[in-house]
This record gives C-alpha cells, structure tokens and sequence, in this order.
C-alpha cells in the first residue's frame, strides 16, 4: 500500500536534487551567494539523505525532510531577495503536499498550513524589500514571472494527480460492486436450486 507514494516521492527527490544544483549554479552566476550556498551544502544534502531513507522505507522522514527543505528554501529566498523576486509563491504548492501523505495526521496537515499562512503574513510584512537591491530589474522580472507560472503548473498537476486517484478510486468501488453483485446473483441461484432439489427429495 506504500508502493505508490514510495514511486512518486522517490522521483520528486530525484528531480529536487537535480533541480536545487542548477538552482545553486544559477544563484552563484547571479552572484547571490547565500542562496548558491544553501543550495549546494543544504539543499543538496538533505535531498540525498531523503533518496536514501526513503529507498530504506523511512518514507516519512525522507518526506519531512525534503518539505522541511523546500519551505525553509523559500523563505531564505524572500529574505535575501526580497518579495519582487516572486519566489514567495511556491509556499503556495507546499500548503498542498502535507495531503500526499496519508500517513500524517490530518491535525499536523492543517498545523503545517497554518505554519505557511503565518510566516508568509510576516515575510509581506517585514522582509518585502530585502536590505539592498541584489539583482537587475529584468532578472526580478524573469524570477517572478518563472515562479508565479511554476506554481500554477505544480497545482494544476497537484490537482490532477488527486482528481484522477479519485477517479481510480470511484471506478474501482464500482466495480468491485459489480461483482460483488454478480457474485449474489450467483448465491442466490444456487440456493434456489439447493431449494429446488430439497424439494424434489421431499415429495
């Protein structure tokens, strides 16, 4: 039964490692080195550690962890570049992730939202304007645009994944009561006969 969020997340690790290094080649091209640094000696690391423990069936530590790594990535991110850098909306997708696994309480799913909701109110508030300006106009211009249209596609395929397990989900109740009705159809022919022959013996 974990067969399925062992597949998915496994794949998610694999692209978070390969996305958080070119993510750290970017931010050291940029000349960001704070970002270039976590994602290189924090980012990376935490999502090897992930691969491997989740390939080891702790599926959920390797899973706190790497949510544990994208939320704290992003806020480091408004912190060093400010709010115009569009980087605050991936904790959006995150609020949804806590659902992928039906391990977790559905108490610390909702803990988890409120967390976000929290700390982007105080990232708006205090940390808008980072303390100097880090790159140029069309480099915020491209980071926002690229994260806000990220964060779209990654809830449109957060959507989808869910509305197509329930599909999945609704298809196979029906059949199984299909069969299930198929299968007293059956029952309830062999009693008539049972009733039938009884009779028969009877007379």
């Amino acid at each position: 039964e974990n067969h399925r969020f062992f597949v998915i997340t496994q794949i998610a690790y694999i692209v978070g490692l390969t996305a958080h290094l070119a993510l750290g080649i970017l931010f050291q091209f940029l000349d960001v080195q704070e970002m270039a640094w976590f994602n290189f000696f924090i980012s990376e690391p935490i999502f090897s550690a992930a691969l491997v423990l989740n390939r080891s069936a702790f599926l959920n530590l390797a899973f706190g962890l790497a949510i544990s790594e994208l939320y704290f990535h992003q806020v480091a991110a408004v912190y060093f570049l400010g709010w115009e850098s569009g980087l605050q909306y991936f904790l959006i997708y995150l609020a949804a992730l806590p659902f992928f696994n039906a391990r977790w309480s559905l108490r610390l799913r909702f803990v988890f939202i409120l967390f976000i909701c929290v700390i982007y109110v105080i990232l708006f508030t205090y940390f808008k304007v980072p303390d100097a300006i880090r790159l140029a106009p069309f480099i915020y211009y491209m980071l926002y645009m690229s994260s806000a249209i990220a964060t779209l596609l990654l809830l449109v395929v957060i959507i989808n994944y869910f509305v197509r397990s329930t599909d999945r989900a609704e298809t196979g109740l029906k059949q199984a009561n299909r069969n299930l009705s198929k299968k007293n159809d059956q029952i309830q022919e062999t009693l008539k006969q049972r009733d039938n022959a009884l009779a028969t013996l009877g007379r």
